[in-house]
């Protein structure tokens, strides 16, 4: 209160003399009123609060002078349309100042809007461009529902209705020159041609392997699940393999325990399914990203992985490899092995 007393017998003396406002009156009402607003209305509910049954206030603070006596709210009024008036002139200046400023800010803004459309761009040349150096070919695999499973073994029971949205995977398995480029080692035991498929990598180093070109790219890739690896290998099919059942035919379609002579093959050269994909069947064991369970029961019917319950020390492997009979090649044969060990391990990936 004895603030505002202070300002407005500055303001009552220069108004009465009829003197204009200095800039050091000014300076201090505007830093009382543009800083003080707590104050201001913290004073303006005690004179609300003190007011009694019959409207009138209870007590009042009244700066006095030799003719005149003005009321505490009258001083806040005055000094409030004091300051607005010393204001407009500001307020004008800046409004004009915004109007001048924007037809540069909505430039501002369609530059970056452009810029960021040139940047991403340039991140896509940039995939393209790796997926081209890395020869990594992508196949687009359809949405749709499948019966996954069978009711050949346990572990593949019970079949069950599932539907997925559309991805991408990889055309074949993942090579040895693939994997060399994007983790700078390969841990292959078949070696001598860079299109062998990559194998004896654990799940982890599937896993690492997605996580690093995930990263190079600026787009998530991923291991598939078993629903959407089962899926595709199928596509579309409802036989023991992506062509039928006639395990005589297979040896088009994979290498495997009959013709491979014991060791892994160049990827492609075995028949494609017809979505595209070569080599789902045989060559070698593919990891999946789900967790291991013994079967289907509470399984996920929308194509998502599988990490809850289950042994999560496990990890799924799908479609058979060089070492493999006919029966463990099927599209529904499941087989598991400890996160951590190599085996006959390889993979695709997933987009």
């Amino acid at each position: 209160m004895q603030e505002i007393k202070q300002i407005a017998e500055m303001a009552e003396s220069q108004q009465a003399g009829n003197l204009p406002m200095n800039d050091r009156s000014s300076q201090k009402i505007l830093d009382f009123l543009v800083a003080s607003d707590l104050k201001k209305d913290r004073l303006l509910d005690v004179l609300e609060n003190s007011r009694n049954a019959n409207g009138e206030v209870e007590f009042d603070y009244r700066l006095k002078s030799a003719n005149t006596e003005t009321s505490l709210e009258v001083c806040l009024e005055n000094i409030q349309t004091y300051v607005q008036h010393e204001l407009s002139p500001v307020l004008e200046a800046k409004k004009a100042k915004e109007e001048q400023e924007r037809p540069s800010a909505e430039l501002r803004r369609q530059q970056e809007a452009q810029l960021a459309l040139q940047r991403q761009q340039e991140a896509r040349e940039r995939n393209q461009a790796l997926f081209r150096e890395l020869n990594l070919e992508l196949v687009d695999i359809p949405s749709g529902s499948f019966t996954m499973g069978s009711n050949d073994y346990d572990n593949e029971k019970n079949p069950h209705q599932a539907t997925l949205k559309a991805f991408q995977m990889s055309k074949y398995p993942i090579n040895q020159k693939q994997y060399q480029a994007v983790i700078g080692k390969n841990p292959s035991n078949f070696k001598g041609d860079e299109n062998y498929p990559v194998e004896s990598v654990s799940w982890h180093d599937a896993v690492r392997f997605c996580e690093e070109l995930s990263k190079r790219i600026g787009q998530k890739v991923r291991l598939p699940t078993e629903a959407q690896w089962e899926y595709a290998c199928r596509a579309g099919s409802t036989g023991k393999y992506c062509f039928g059942d006639d395990v005589n035919q297979l040896e088009k379609y994979a290498w495997y325990n009959e013709n491979s002579g014991s060791k892994t093959h160049p990827v492609g050269e075995k028949l494609a399914n017809s979505w595209g994909l070569h080599d789902m069947h045989g060559n070698v064991w593919e990891w999946c990203e789900d967790v291991w369970h013994e079967n289907y029961n509470g399984a996920p019917v929308d194509g998502s992985a599988w990490l809850t319950g289950g042994d999560k020390d496990r990890r799924a492997l799908r479609g058979g490899s060089w070492n493999s009979d006919g029966n463990d090649c099927r599209s529904a044969n499941r087989y598991r092995n400890y996160a951590g060990s190599s085996g006959n391990g390889g993979f695709r990936v997933v987009v």
